[in-house]
């Protein structure tokens, strides 16, 4: 199995991973014009994590911080994985923290929450490839997919699509997104992202978006 260590996301799709009981996740997100979205997740009974996310933009630089107008909120339950009876790792969960600038006219973030959703995840030991994929509901239906391909031990390359298919302020292209992932251990790992390839957002609160660069540092660690 590809190692999933400190892993809630591929990097805008939930993996159908959960934490283990007394594990914690600080995630922390660096986007758009100095801004910054924080994650913290604890895990439950093994098969159940809850979280909360909040953050905002302009921490850096000169202008005046902004932040987003409510915390986000996940959960979600792990019901079946990969060591048992040779099954896929399938989880269900919510979340309703979109990624991005937040855009002030249509009242959500430039790439949409995820709202409820069903995630479905299976390693091929031939290539130490992971394929993640599911549908998600928020108003209407949408989906996604992702791949992580193991470059080296501790390196990753990272491809995901997120159809979008549920937001009518966009070009209708959905969001392609790549990354790498170094894990500098099990407890910490750092990844590099490139966001909406495809340039499905081009503007947001009257600024111009699309494709945009983003980093990500992630750790876990028991209580």
């Amino acid at each position: 199995m590809v190692p999933l260590w400190a892993q809630l996301y591929m990097i805008d799709q939930p993996t159908p991973i959960s934490l283990m009981h007394g594990e914690y996740f600080l995630n922390a997100r660096l986007q758009n014009e100095g801004g910054m979205v924080a994650h913290f997740a604890v895990g439950l009974f093994d098969r159940a994590t809850i979280g909360a996310s909040y953050g905002g933009n302009s921490f850096i630089g000169s202008t005046k911080p902004t932040f987003f107008p409510y915390v986000g909120f996940q959960a979600r339950f792990a019901i079946t994985n990969e060591d048992e009876f040779f099954l896929p790792d399938i989880s269900i969960g919510f979340d309703n923290q979109g990624f991005g600038d937040y855009d002030d006219t249509y009242k959500q973030y430039q790439v949409r929450m995820k709202g409820f959703y069903l995630s479905v995840g299976k390693t091929s030991d031939w290539t130490n490839t992971y394929f993640v994929f599911g549908p998600n509901y928020w108003k209407s239906f949408s989906g996604f997919l992702a791949v992580k391909q193991m470059l080296a031990e501790v390196l990753n390359l990272i491809l995901e699509y997120d159809l979008n298919l549920n937001d009518d302020h966009d070009k209708n292209r959905g969001f392609l997104n790549c990354g790498f992932s170094w894990n500098f251990s099990e407890e910490l790992k750092f990844t590099i992202m490139l966001k909406d390839l495809l340039g499905n957002r081009d503007r947001v609160n009257d600024k111009e978006a699309g494709m945009n660069r983003a980093i990500n540092l992630s750790f876990i660690q028991l209580f």
